[in-house]
């Protein structure tokens, strides 16, 4: 069959062929109406489906749709009425009706009975029964379109159970952020450009993670009230810090106060939704001894910090920051210098470089004497001097990013995988023999 994407029209035969690549992303750019028979036979299929340009559809092919299996794309919508909503509402999977610029009561109440992550982005303004109504939706709720938000709204969004994201607004006031500040789950604010110390204090009342990535500076005192968040706290959007700012952020509150396991890679919950971003869900070089990785955890995951969008650091900023007790992610930084990594060093608890795709000898022994996870996923190849000061990190050691390792390089590794070490059976070692052990960490 031709392009899907670039059809007009579609038969229910026709439609049934693409329909049963599974896992495949079908696209109907061009299909602008939808039958019931077409409908059916889409609806077998498992995976994301996309009917963005369709801009009607009945009640009967909305319950039809409504048994697909997968994300659900269906944005040229433009409005849709209560028993539409309440059809669609049954689909069981991500829904995404980005195409709608306002909704009724009556139609958000048969919305928010929809279970999973549900995308309405078209939405600019959210009146207060609207945005109860909306609250009772279980799930991820996103809406990026909304550029202003009351009080009243917000109070009411801030019982909604599940994941929050209003991406689309740029100022917010202090009283809505207090509200906006009630509501339990990950909290995503990205549009934020800036932020007051009284807009910071009220935003750090939240428990749960908070993302305002959108903020490219901040002052020292708004830094300082948003240190009194308790949770995974993001700003990948900062670009610089200064040394002040930094030592703010650090003076973090405990989050995992009685961890008895390890279990870094859980990212999703039963309901199979995203959980908030997990730091390290790749580590998987293992301490010598399991009892001890769980102690280390516990002692030192507690609240997380997440400064991808810094290029560089200053040495006081580097040490100011690693004076964090927890995860710290800083993943926009590609080179760092001796001295900056004998600063990170000092840092105890979860420490994640994976932007950098370089080392000296002499960081790499610096880093070596962190305490705690440390990531490098960026790497690509070391040499032999630097896979053996890496050797004797203590601690678990994340370098999913090597293509090819030398030998020597892989013994020195080994002993911190307590079994052996070598490379992918499609890899090649440096004299360009083929690789035959199939072990790989």
């Amino acid at each position: 069959m031709k392009n899907t994407n670039k059809l007009t029209g579609i038969t229910a035969d026709k439609a049934g062929a693409p329909a049963k690549r599974k896992g495949w992303r079908l696209l109907f750019g061009g299909l602008t109406t939808l039958t019931g028979k077409v409908a059916k036979a889409l609806a077998k299929h498992k995976g994301r489906l996309d009917l963005d340009r369709v801009t009607t559809i009945s009640t009967r092919t909305a319950e039809t749709l409504a048994k697909h299996k997968g994300l659900l794309e269906l944005d040229g919508l433009t409005t849709i009425s209560a028993r539409t909503a309440e059809a669609l509402a049954k689909h069981k999977g991500q829904l995404e009706l980005d195409g709608l610029t306002t909704i009724s009561t009556r139609t958000a109440e048969a919305l928010a009975r929809h279970k999973g992550q549900l995308e309405l982005d078209g939405l600019t303004t959210i009146s207060t029964r609207t945005a109860e109504a909306l609250a009772k939706h279980r799930g991820p709720l996103e809406m990026d379109g909304l550029t202003t938000i009351s009080t009243e709204a917000a109070e009411a969004l801030a019982r909604h159970k599940g994941p929050l994201e209003m991406d689309g607004l740029t100022t917010i006031s202090t009283e809505a952020a207090e509200a906006l500040a009630k509501h339990k789950g990950q909290l995503e604010l990205d549009g934020l450009t800036t932020i007051t110390a009284r807009t910071a204090e009220a935003l750090a009342r939240h428990k749960g993670p908070l993302e305002l990535d959108g903020l490219t500076t901040i002052s020292a005192e708004a830094a300082e009230a948003l240190a009194k968040h308790e949770g995974l706290l993001e700003l990948d959007g900062l670009t610089t810090i200064t040394a002040r700012t930094a030592e703010a952020l650090v003076k973090r509150k405990s989050l995992f106060s009685g961890i008895k396991g390890l279990n870094p890679g859980a990212d999703r919950t039963a309901e199979g939704q995203p959980k908030h971003k997990s730091l390290f869900r790749n580590l998987n070089v293992p301490l010598k001894s399991s009892h001890k990785a769980a102690e280390e955890s516990a002692k030192h995951n507690n609240s997380g910090l997440t400064l991808d969008g810094l290029g560089a650091l200053t040495g006081k900023a580097a040490e100011a920051l690693a004076t964090q007790k927890g995860c710290l992610e800083l993943n926009g930084l590609t080179t760092i210098s001796d001295p900056i990594a004998e600063a990170l060093a000092g840092h105890k608890g979860g420490l994640k470089l994976d932007g950098l795709t370089a080392l000296t000898v002499k960081a790499a022994e610096a880093l070596a004497k962190h305490k705690g996870e440390l990531s490098l996923n960026g790497l690509t190849a070391l040499t032999d001097k630097t896979a053996e000061a890496l050797a004797k990190h203590e601690g678990r050691l994340s370098l999913n990013g090597l293509t090819g390792l030398t030998d020597k390089a892989a013994e020195a590794l080994a002993d911190v995988c307590g079994r052996a070490l070598a490379l992918r059976p499609d890899q090649e070692h440096k004299d360009g023999t083929e690789n035959k052990n199939r072990q790989f960490f």
